[in-house]
C-alpha cells in the first residue's frame, strides 16, 4: 500500500516527469525565430517558446550552449505562447499553464527578458484565474557541455551533496567553500539546517569556464518574496531552482525577478556583482556596526574579568547569556522601578527547569551597570532578544500550556509573573500551529526537509525552557515586542544592541493564520518568513535611530533575513557549514562563530583559527560565565594570544569581491583579500609548507592598488609585531613574498606614507 509520504513523492516524481514530456514535446516543434538581447557585457538568445537557447559572454566570447526556461510542476503548458517587444530592446512572452489534476486551476504566466547595463533582466509574473492552488516554480537550466564547465554556489560545503544526518563534515571539520565543482547529483535547501547541512545562503547559480576565463550566473532577487526554495543539479549539467508554497489565484500576483551576468571564472563576480545590485542586504544598517565586533562570549559573568586578555584575542562582544529574564520573552518585565527586583528564569543550559534550585534576582539597573562596566572596558554587550518564544518553566507552571488555562490569580499575585496568564491575556493568538510532518524544524531529518508533507498540528510545538514557538506575524504580539525594545533603548544606554535567537523557527508555517500569499496543504497558512518581514523593519528601526546594532543567531542561513541585520553570531558555526552559509551573508558585517569547548579547539588548534581568518570570522572566546559554549582554560587561551594581533586586523573587514583579483603561485597555500578602512587584508592559511614562503600575485584593478608608493608587511600566529614584505610590481600585478608559520600569515597593504 502507497502511504502518504509515498503520495507526496510520487505526485512530485510524476510531476517532474510529465515536465520533461512537455519541454522534449516543446523541443521538437519548430522554432520560427530566434531573439537576441544584448547588454553591454553578454547576449542571450531565445527562441519563439520563451526559451534561452544559448548565452554568450562578450568579453571573452565564450558560448554557452544551454536551455533555460520556466516549468510549473504538475501542469501542461496550454495554448500558444505569444511575443512582444518592448521598447527598451527586451521582449516578453504570454504563457498559460494547467493543473494536471484539475484543469480548472490555471494561470498565466508573463516572462520578459530585458537588457540591463551590466546583466539581462529575466521577471517571471504568474496570476491565477480562479480559487486558489499552489505547485513547485522551476527555473530550469540545461547545460550540454559538462567536461569543462563546473558548477559553483553560495553552499556550505562543497563536498555535501544534499542534508544528511550523518554528514561527514560535523567530524572533519571544515571545507573551502570557494571552490567550484564538477556538475553533481546534488539536492540543497535555499538557507539550510544548522544540523542536517546541505544549504546555501544566497540564491546565485555559477557554471564556470576555466580554460575560457568565463562564468556566467543566474541570480534571483532577495526583494522578491521566497518561501521554500530547493536546489538541484545532475551531473549531465541540469540546475533546476523550485520555489514552493505561493499562493497562485485570481487575486494574487505573484513576481520573481532574476538577472543573468557574465562574468570570469570566479566566484568573485558575481557575488561582487550581487553586493552591487543589493547593498542593504549585505551592509549594516548602523553606522556603529563595524566598531562593535570582535570574539564572542555568551556569558551571565557579572564579575570583573582580565580586561588584558580578552583584548589580546581581539575584543569581546558578549551576547548577554539569557537568564536575566524571569521567562522567556519577558525580557523587562513591568516593575515599578529601575531598583525592583525579579526572579531570574530557572533553567540549565538545555532548558530543564530547576524547580527546587534557590532563586536569584536581577533588576533594570543591574543590568544596565553590567553594560556600563563592559562598555567602560572597551568591550560590547548585546542583550538577549526572541521573537519566536516565548513563556517557559516558572514558581507558577513547570512548562507552558496548548489550551487557554481558566487561571484564577490570587489577589496579592502579579499577574505577569505568570507566563500561561499573561500569553492568554495578551496574545494568544501568537502560538504557532505548525503544518508539516514533523516535531519542529530543529528535530526535522534529511527526508522531510527535502520532502516536506502536510499534518495540521493541533498542538503547539514546545522549545527551550519548555517555552512556546510564536509567530511575529500576531499584531498584539508585534506590540508587545515593540514594547520590550523600546524599555531596551531607554533603560540600558551603555548596552550595544541585541541579539535575536532562533531564526530558524522562521521555516515554519502557521496554520491557523492567513498571510495570503502562502498556500500549504491545499489550504491557506502564514509563513513566519513573511511575518519576519513584515515585523523586523519595526523592531529594527527602534534600535538604528539609537544607533544601536541588531544581530541575530540565524540558524537558518537566508540572504532576505539579514536586510535589517548589522552582524551574525551563529550558535553552530563550529560546525564548518554553518560557519561558510553565514560568511557569504556577512561579506560586509561581522560574524560570530560559536566554539562550544576546548574539546573544538584543541586537537587541531592551527587549523581552527586558520578557517576563521580565511572567512572573516571571530570565534568565541573562553570568557567567564559563558554558557554551554567555550569556558576559560589556560591550555586553550594560548592559542587564542596567540591568533589575536591577526584577528584584531578583522574589524570592520569587507570582502574584495573584483574578479581574478588574487591567486597563488602554485596553488600552495588558501588566501582571502578584505579590505578595511585604507588597509588591505590577506589572510594566508593552510599553506603546503608550514614553513615556508609564498607568493601571492594581486591584479590591478579599478580602484585597487592604484597607490604611489605601497608598504607590505606580514605577521605570523605567536608574533606581537608585523615584519616588511618583500613586493615588486610586474605586468600590472603586485607579487608579494610571504614567509609563513605553521603554514599561516597575515598580510597588511597599504598606502606609504613615505614619498
Amino acid at each position: 500500500m502507497m502511504n502518504k509520504y509515498s503520495l507526496n513523492r510520487f505526485s512530485k516524481l510524476a510531476g517532474i516527469i510529465l515536465g520533461i514530456f512537455a519541454v522534449f514535446s516543446s523541443l521538437a516543434q519548430p522554432v520560427q525565430s530566434i531573439h537576441e538581447i544584448q547588454s553591454n557585457n553578454l547576449l542571450i538568445q531565445i527562441n519563439e517558446r520563451g526559451e534561452i537557447q544559448k548565452a554568450v559572454d562578450k568579453n571573452s566570447s565564450m558560448e554557452f550552449s544551454m536551455k533555460a526556461y520556466t516549468f510549473l510542476q504538475n501542469c501542461e503548458q496550454a495554448g500558444q505562447v505569444t511575443s512582444e517587444h518592448l521598447p527598451d530592446g527586451g521582449i516578453e512572452f504570454h504563457k498559460e499553464f494547467k493543473l494536471y489534476s484539475d484543469p480548472d486551476k490555471s494561470c498565466k504566466v508573463t516572462e520578459s527578458f530585458i537588457p540591463a547595463e551590466n546583466s539581462i533582466q529575466w521577471k517571471i509574473i504568474i496570476q491565477g484565474t480562479g480559487d486558489s492552488w499552489s505547485t513547485g516554480i522551476q527555473t530550469d537550466l540545461q547545460f550540454t557541455d559538462t567536461s569543462k564547465n563546473k558548477f559553483w554556489t553560495t553552499w556550505g560545503d562543497h563536498n555535501q551533496t544534499h542534508p544528511c544526518e550523518t554528514c561527514p563534515q560535523k567530524k572533519e571539520g571544515w571545507f573551502n567553500p570557494l571552490q567550484a565543482m564538477p556538475f553533481r547529483d546534488i539536492h540543497l535547501i535555499y538557507g539550510g539546517h544548522f544540523t542536517l547541512g546541505g544549504g546555501y545562503s544566497v540564491p546565485v547559480v555559477s557554471v564556470l569556464n576555466d580554460d575560457a576565463n568565463s562564468g556566467i550566473s543566474l541570480v534571483m532577487s532577495p526583494e522578491d518574496l521566497l518561501l521554500d526554495l530547493h536546489l538541484e543539479t545532475t551531473k549531465n549539467g541540469a540546475i533546476k531552482q523550485t520555489r514552493y508554497n505561493h499562493r497562485i489565484n485570481s487575486v494574487n500576483t505573484i513576481v520573481f525577478t532574476m538577472d543573468i551576468i557574465s562574468h570570469t571564472a570566479d566566484w568573485r563576480g558575481p557575488m561582487g556583482w550581487m553586493v552591487n545590485k543589493y547593498p542593504k542586504y549585505f551592509n549594516p544598517v548602523c553606522s556603529k556596526a563595524d566598531e562593535i565586533s570582535g570574539c564572542g562570549a555568551y556569558s551571565a559573568n557579572e564579575e570583573p574579568v582580565d580586561v588584558a586578555l580578552f583584548k589580546s584575542m581581539g575584543g569581546i562582544v558578549n551576547w548577554k547569556a539569557s537568564f536575566d529574564f524571569p521567562y522567556m520573552g519577558m525580557f523587562i518585565p513591568p516593575v515599578d522601578s529601575d531598583t525592583t527586583q525579579w526572579p531570574k528564569f530557572k533553567v540549565e543550559t538545555w532548558g530543564q527547569y530547576l524547580k527546587d534550585s534557590p532563586k536569584t534576582y536581577s533588576s533594570i539597573s543591574k543590568m544596565s551597570a553590567y553594560d556600563t562596566y563592559f562598555r567602560s572596558k572597551g568591550f560590547y554587550s548585546l542583550n538577549y532578544f526572541n521573537v519566536t518564544e516565548f513563556g517557559g518553566g516558572s514558581d507558577y507552571a513547570d512548562s507552558m500550556l496548548y489550551t487557554s488555562p481558566n487561571i484564577q490569580l490570587a489577589p496579592d499575585e502579579i499577574e505577569w509573573l505568570n507566563p500561561n496568564y499573561f500569553l492568554y491575556k495578551n496574545f494568544p493568538d501568537a502560538i504557532l500551529f505548525a503544518s508539516h510532518d514533523n516535531i519542529g524544524w530543529n528535530n526535522i531529518n534529511s527526508e522531510q526537509l527535502m520532502f516536506p508533507r502536510f499534518l495540521k498540528h493541533e498542538k503547539p510545538f514546545y522549545t527551550w525552557g519548555n517555552a512556546l514557538i510564536t509567530d511575529c506575524g500576531d499584531a498584539a504580539y508585534q506590540k508587545y515586542l515593540l514594547e520590550q525594545a523600546e524599555k531596551h533603548v531607554q533603560k540600558f544606554p551603555d548596552a550595544s544592541g541585541i541579539c535575536i535567537d532562533r531564526l530558524d523557527w522562521l521555516n515554519e508555517y502557521n496554520w491557523k493564520h492567513d498571510d495570503f500569499v502562502s498556500w500549504v496543504g491545499d489550504q491557506p497558512v502564514r509563513s513566519l518568513l513573511v511575518s519576519w518581514r513584515n515585523f523586523i523593519p519595526q523592531l529594527s528601526n527602534i534600535f538604528h535611530r539609537e544607533n544601536k546594532v541588531v544581530y541575530c543567531n540565524p540558524l537558518t542561513n537566508r540572504l532576505e533575513l539579514m536586510r535589517y541585520i548589522d552582524g551574525i553570531y551563529n550558535e553552530y558555526a563550529q560546525l564548518g557549514f554553518n560557519l561558510n552559509l553565514s560568511a557569504f551573508l556577512a561579506l560586509n558585517k561581522t560574524l560570530i562563530a560559536w566554539t562550544p569547548g576546548s574539546y573544538t579547539v584543541l586537537p587541531n588548534p592551527d587549523e581552527y583559527f586558520q578557517r576563521h581568518l580565511f572567512m572573516g570570522a571571530f570565534p568565541t572566546a573562553p570568557f567567564p560565565g559563558n554558557d554551554h559554549t567555550i569556558e576559560p582554560d589556560k591550555e586553550v587561551e594560548k592559542f587564542y594570544v596567540e591568533y589575536g594581533p591577526l584577528l584584531n586586523r578583522l574589524h570592520g573587514k569587507k570582502w574584495v569581491l573584483v574578479s581574478d583579483i588574487i591567486k597563488v603561485e602554485g596553488n600552495a597555500a588558501l588566501v582571502n583579500i578584505f579590505q578595511t578602512g585604507d588597509k588591505y587584508i590577506i589572510p594566508v592559511v593552510f599553506a603546503h609548507e608550514k614553513e615556508g614562503v609564498v607568493s601571492i600575485i594581486l591584479k590591478r584593478a579599478g580602484d585597487f592598488l592604484t597607490w604611489k608608493n605601497l608598504e607590505a608587511s606580514f605577521i605570523h600566529p605567536g608574533k606581537a609585531t608585523f615584519s616588511a614584505a618583500k613586493i615588486s610590481i610586474q605586468n600590472e600585478q603586485l607579487i608579494c613574498k610571504v614567509p609563513v608559520h605553521k603554514g599561516c600569515a597575515l598580510l597588511e597593504i597599504k598606502e606609504s606614507k613615505n614619498d
